[in-house]
């Protein structure tokens, strides 16, 4: 029984010195992009793949506010790139 106690509480500790000693790792990608299948225009039946990147902006940061605004930038892509996601409906 105390055996299995020491097993426990060593564990534990090990279990928290790591959670605690250890960093998040950086993100790879500085400008993130999504593919998606999108409408041409507003009211056009005509589905494209499109590219959406998003980018920070970097101002400084304010005792206010702890976010960033970000600016989105679309490109039509060719449709390879959307092959693995489903179409939206078009009625």
């Amino acid at each position: 029984m105390a055996k299995n106690l020491v097993f426990v509480v060593l564990g534990l500790a090990i279990a928290l010195l790591v959670v605690f000693s250890a960093t998040p790792s950086k993100a790879t990608s500085n400008d993130p992009a999504v593919y998606a299948w999108e409408y041409l225009t507003p009211g056009s039946d005509r589905l494209v793949c499109q590219k959406i990147s998003l980018h920070l902006k970097s101002l400084p940061a304010t005792t206010t506010t702890h976010s960033q605004p970000i600016h989105t930038h679309s490109q039509i892509v060719g449709d390879r790139f959307c092959a693995d996601l489903t179409k939206p409906l078009s009625f």
